[in-house]
């Protein structure tokens, strides 16, 4: 799980994604106070995280940090052949990897969160932000 500045970063200015989070067990959770969260079960003092945690999300400083299956999912692709061949059409058309775009993301959660943001939103990053594709 990429749990990298570049990939914090990349997720707080997703405003399309965050909007979706909810406390989930298994899912991560950045909070700058404290570091990156994720929601288990029941917390160590025998406590129903949800009870606590679905109130602290709409707090704006915790920034969810989709997992990749999570992001192949949004993409909306039911046959997983279908979705990576989606993904590889869009980064690699000729079989090489001729767009310079793609090089940066270092981690499969970055890579993904690029293809659904550039399919779902037409959005591309930046380095620092999400803009609309020109």
């Amino acid at each position: 799980m990429d749990t990298s500045e570049t990939y914090i970063k990349m997720c707080d200015k997703a405003g399309e994604i965050q909007a979706q989070r909810e406390a989930i067990i298994g899912n991560f959770y950045y909070d700058p106070l404290t570091g990156v969260r994720i929601v288990g079960t029941i917390d160590s003092d025998g406590v129903n995280p949800f009870t606590i945690f679905n109130k602290q999300l709409e707090d704006s400083r915790y920034i969810w940090l989709p997992r990749q299956d999570q992001l192949q999912d949004m993409v909306g692709e039911s046959n997983p052949l279908d979705l990576v061949a989606r993904l590889a059409s869009e980064v690699s058309p000729f079989g090489v990897l001729d767009d310079p775009y793609w090089h940066p993301f270092t981690s499969m959660e970055q890579l993904w969160l690029a293809f659904l943001l550039a399919e779902k939103y037409g959005k591309y990053w930046d380095g620092s932000d999400w803009v609309l594709k020109r």
